[in-house]
């Protein structure tokens, strides 16, 4: 009777214990408000991080655009600056001829809508292409016929059909006068020049005028030359070999030359010079040197015999 009372308590509480939740469900139930705590807070994390990430582009985009900003007020002050004060003559040397559209800048080739011509001694420039060339600024009213020139040295400003113009509120007077034909102001070349600070050279057998910008600290160029040989039979090819520099750094642009010739056709002693210019119009020293030039029969200066 005891066993089956021991066994009945047994069973008995054998099933208790299968009623009973297990330590894992207790944990499980424990757990349940914490984990919906912890959700919530990192639910609170992600959106205090997203709303600061959302600000700091923010910010990004705000300070890109005044970035920006500013570059653009920069680039705007610039051009403004750039044409207030215009060209002014940058170019050490321009190249024009008398009746052609074409011309050089600083070994640029450019082209003219309009062209040079002469009016007897004087030559007359296009003055919206010549200064286009020379970079300099030109303001044209063809209302009233005034104008304005800006060099490099200077500011000229005058009246078609009046000589008398003022340079620097200076008033001096050209050699001839302004003139406009067909809207088109033309502007004597020479006088232009020597009141704003170029210098001309005129080639009168090509018609070329060159212009210079004069420059304190430009130095000479250097040159000098020699033959193959020292004595030449008359009518004997004469071959001349020239060694130019110019520590500048400017292009040889002219070469004058005094008693060269390909070939001589009488005996006796040659002296020859040679000189040269650079690009801001600055001339080298003259050398010279000697040869001989024999009839073909003297040889060195002795009978030949056969």
């Amino acid at each position: 009777m005891k066993q089956r009372s021991n066994r009945a308590a047994y069973e008995k509480r054998k099933s208790q214990r299968t009623q009973e939740p297990s330590l894992s469900n207790k944990e499980e139930r424990n757990s349940v408000p914490i984990t919906e705590e912890k959700t919530e807070i990192r639910q609170r994390q992600r959106k205090s991080s997203s709303v600061k990430q959302k600000n700091a582009s923010v910010f990004r985009r705000k300070k890109v655009l005044w970035i920006g900003g500013v570059a653009a007020v920069a680039v705007i002050v610039v051009i403004i600056v750039i044409a207030l004060l215009g060209g002014g003559g940058t170019v050490g040397h321009g190249v024009f001829f008398v009746n052609s559209d074409t011309a050089v800048a600083d070994g640029e080739t450019k082209t003219l809508t309009q062209r040079l011509y002469a009016n007897g001694d004087v030559t007359m420039a296009p003055a919206e292409d010549f200064c286009e060339v020379m970079d300099m600024k030109l303001q044209w009213d063809e209302n009233d016929g005034t104008f304005s020139v800006k060099g490099p040295e200077g500011k000229v400003e005058g009246t078609v059909g009046d000589r008398n113009v003022s340079l620097d509120g200076e008033e001096i007077a050209w050699s001839t006068e302004a003139v406009a034909t067909d809207g088109v102001l033309y502007l004597p070349v020479a006088d232009l020049c020597d009141a704003v600070g170029y210098t001309v050279e005129y080639t009168a057998s090509v018609q070329r005028l060159d212009i210079f910008l004069p420059n304190e600290n430009n130095h000479a160029p250097e040159v000098d030359f020699s033959a193959d040989k020292e004595t030449y039979q008359v009518g004997e090819t004469v071959i001349f070999t020239i060694d130019a520099s110019d520590r500048d750094g400017d292009d040889i642009v002219d070469y004058e030359w005094e008693n060269r010739q390909e070939r001589y056709d009488s005996p006796g002693e040659v002296t020859v010079t040679l000189r040269v210019k650079d690009s801001r119009g600055a001339w080298s020293e003259q050398v010279s040197h000697s040869i001989n030039i024999t009839d073909s029969g003297d040889g060195n200066g002795e009978d030949s015999e056969s």
